[in-house]
């Protein structure tokens, strides 16, 4: 049996999106720093109560560079996480054994002086993937 231990109560699902969106150092997209694979603006409210009230597994990640190499491979601003992010949609949902029209990501990126990162947070909006160890 393979335990997940990393799962959020609702009170952290709450506060760990907005914590990714406002904390300081988020490259902002407008009024907060969430961006996900569609152009338009994200209602971080709207965004928050979907993922809280989410009953399925969410998944939290950090992808994270030392600073010379964000600067070297140009992963120092928001645009290119979310270009990557895009490009390997497929990927993911493949990986994560989720349909790619049920996946949902959310992601935002942090400009930290040494290691610049992205949260991207990931789930399913139709049946759980199925994961093995």
């Amino acid at each position: 049996m393979y335990r997940f231990t990393n799962l959020l109560s609702l009170d952290e699902k709450e506060n760990y999106i907005g914590y990714i969106a406002k904390r300081p150092r988020v490259e902002k997209q407008g009024e907060h720093g969430l961006f996900t694979a569609y152009d338009e603006e994200v209602d971080l409210d709207k965004v928050t109560e979907e993922i809280a009230n989410h009953e399925g597994l969410v998944f939290t990640n950090i992808l994270s560079l030392k600073r010379e190499d964000a600067e070297a491979f140009k992963y120092n601003c928001a645009e290119r996480w979310r270009e990557l992010i895009r490009e390997h949609n497929i990927d993911i949902a493949k990986a994560m054994r989720i349909p790619v029209g049920d996946l949902r990501w959310y992601a935002a990126f942090h400009n930290e002086s040494h290691h610049p990162h992205v949260h991207l947070v990931t789930y399913s909006v139709g049946d759980e993937p199925y994961i093995t160890e």
